[in-house]
């Protein structure tokens, strides 16, 4: 099996398709080679790879040309409950970028990387202003959805992002093509039932310029998730409900560790009347990602912990802003969900120095959060 799904280098640019011998030896690349080829496309897919060499097991995102030439080869660094793979490199050669005939230079990286340093944040200070990027994002609940990552961090970043992942059902569902983080084409599929879609979007860009050099010089094997781990993993958070009714006014907050959290809020006249909560996490989510959390989220019904699997909404606000102290520089991406967990307009939130706010948004909220990652650098 391993011997199978190697991937060889994009150094030269091969062409695997019509290949006798690439098609004997890493059958899974030449196919995916020869879809391509035969839809005359840029094709952006996964797979596992491993290393002749070293043994060593990698999720792997490759892109090739319309040529079937295999263009760029990216092994994923930061890993998410993927014990079976090793994390790859963190040096120059596992920095993947590819170019197309249309003039746009895309940055390539997968998944939970996009809330790391490396690569995604190296490759948009290195002035790459479009993303393809492949997702198999783990929706635990509704409070941080694979689309309203995806928005947020095209936003955070003002840059074009293409994403993709399974519709197989809500756990694992939520594609788009956002232009710094205004979703021009997304799919979020609320059931447990499979259901994809095929995304069409046109998109405005600029012809790639370096800013600063794509990668610092190299470095031996990381072991990116060594600092993370060596934190307690806490799950839980903190919440504190309220009642939300049209026409008046409120505040809130709550406290997990070190981090606080307030809302405050005026509710739109005739609103449908709801339990929101103001949810508070600071620690390290599952033992694979430190991060702090500051949100207004509707109550799932049923739900004990108030955060969970729910995705109506019919009250809207005149005014709502969440916020907390964070206690470390790094990145922070705000969310914004509505009704049908569907997504807003870029325009819709305005930062804030310690949070976010709703921007004349006048429709049901679902959502408004602030997630702040202290191990991506701004």
């Amino acid at each position: 099996y391993q011997r199978r799904v190697r991937v060889p280098s994009a150094r030269g640019a091969p062409v695997l398709c019509g290949n006798a011998t690439a098609a004997a030896v890493v059958p899974i690349a030449t196919e995916m080679s020869c879809m391509a080829q035969r839809h005359g496309l840029y094709y952006v897919g996964t797979l596992g790879s491993v290393d002749e060499q070293s043994g060593e097991q990698f999720n792997t995102a490759v892109a090739f040309a319309p040529s079937g030439a295999l263009l760029a080869r990216y092994h994923k660094v930061h890993l998410f409950q993927e014990n079976q793979w090793n994390a790859g490199t963190m040096d120059a050669g596992n920095l993947a970028t590819f170019d197309t005939t249309f003039g746009v230079r895309f940055g390539l990286f997968i998944c939970f990387d996009m809330l790391f340093t490396w690569p995604a944040q190296v490759l948009a200070r290195s002035g790459v202003r479009d993303f393809a990027v492949p997702i198999w994002w783990v929706n635990q609940d509704t409070l941080q959805t694979a689309n309203s990552a995806q928005q947020a961090w095209s936003r955070e970043k003002q840059v074009n992002l293409v994403a993709a992942t399974s519709g197989l059902s809500l756990n694992f569902s939520g594609s788009g093509i956002y232009a710094s983080g205004e979703p021009l084409a997304q799919t979020f599929n609320p059931t447990h039932a499979p259901r994809s879609r095929v995304l069409v979007a046109d998109l405005v860009t600029t012809a790639f310029v370096a800013t600063v050099p794509a990668a610092p010089a190299a470095t031996p094997r990381a072991l990116p998730h060594e600092p993370v781990r060596s934190q307690p993993a806490a799950d839980q958070g903190r919440v504190s409900t309220f009642l939300v009714v049209g026409g008046r006014s409120g505040t809130a907050a709550v406290q997990d560790g070190v981090l606080w959290c307030s809302a405050a809020w005026t509710a739109a006249v005739g609103t449908a009347t709801a339990t929101y909560g103001i949810f508070a996490y600071s620690g390290n989510f599952r033992g694979e990602l430190v991060e702090q959390v500051c949100a207004v989220t509707r109550c799932a019904p049923k739900a004990p912990f108030c955060v969970g699997w729910t995705t109506h909404s019919a009250t809207a606000f005149d005014v709502l802003a969440v916020g907390g102290n964070f206690t470390a520089p790094g990145m922070r991406l705000n969310l914004l969900t509505g009704d049908g967990a569907a997504l807003a307009g870029a325009s819709a939130v305005n930062r804030t120095l310690y949070g976010v706010e709703l921007n004349s948004y006048r429709k049901p909220v679902l959502n408004l959060a602030a997630f702040h990652y202290p191990f991506a650098e701004v």
